[in-house]
């Protein structure tokens, strides 16, 4: 390859794809922990949930993600994408919709690689990368069959449980989906230099933004409903951001 490899981070939404089944599975050791990652041609990805070799699953709230960023870094990747499974806060944004947020609300459990003064960064969303991964799917979506939401805010909560009604009602004027991982995902991002964008699926709304409520059942048919909708995304950047650069 003549360019570093693209890092994905994929999460519910692809939790049960057979997309990454044939790539290659290292552990990386890195000095926050071991971290499961899988390398293809030009891209290296991490399934958050399972990306400690010592566990079979790990929900939200106990993700290393230090780990993950660091093998990231130390395998030479520079941009990353946070695919996601979002909860809408918004009746206009439906389910099925990708949102493309350009900003994010975590006031909760904050990390860092540091204990010193390079903690007091400002964190952001690239927003370079992210225009690129819009034209991306603008160019591959001329059809409109995938329904694209432009911007708005992604609020990351704590987790591991669902959020309640009141607790929507108070986070909803705060962004337009809402989850528990990205953030972290972009703050760490840029303490180690690195590029980030995300790519957000809304699987279900949020708990009484309508009136039906929100159930796991639900929650999971979603996921499932819209895994081809993330799958076809994900061929739309690995197809603008790898083979260009496949030697």
């Amino acid at each position: 390859m003549s360019a570093s490899p693209l890092g994905i981070i994929g999460g519910t939404s692809l939790l049960n794809s057979s997309y990454f089944a044939t790539l290659e599975k290292r552990v990386i050791s890195t000095e926050h922990g071991d971290v499961n990652l899988h390398f293809g041609d030009g891209f290296i990805f991490c399934q958050r949930h399972h990306a400690d070799p010592a566990k079979e699953y790990t929900p939200p709230h106990l993700i290393n993600f230090r780990a993950i960023i660091a093998g990231f870094k130390q395998s030479g990747v520079e941009k990353v994408l946070s695919f996601g499974s979002t909860g809408s806060l918004k009746k206009e944004i439906g389910l099925g919709s990708v949102v493309i947020p350009d900003d994010f609300f975590n006031l909760f459990n904050q990390v860092s690689f540091y204990d010193d003064g390079r903690a007091h960064i400002v964190a952001n969303i690239d927003a370079g990368f992210r225009q690129e991964v819009i034209e991306v799917i603008n160019s591959k979506n001329a059809d409109g069959s995938v329904p694209l939401h432009v911007g708005g805010t992604y609020v990351q909560t704590s987790g591991p449980r669902m959020e309640t009604k009141a607790e929507i009602r108070v986070i909803a004027q705060w962004g337009e989906v809402v989850a528990m991982t990205a953030a972290h995902e972009v703050t760490l991002l840029c303490e180690q230099g690195m590029k980030s964008a995300m790519i957000c699926m809304v699987d279900n709304y949020a708990n009484g933004i309508v009136e039906k409520p929100l159930t796991m059942a639900e929650f999971k048919e979603g996921v499932k409903k819209n895994e081809k909708v993330v799958e076809s995304v994900l061929d739309w950047m690995l197809e603008h951001f790898v083979v260009p650069h496949r030697q």
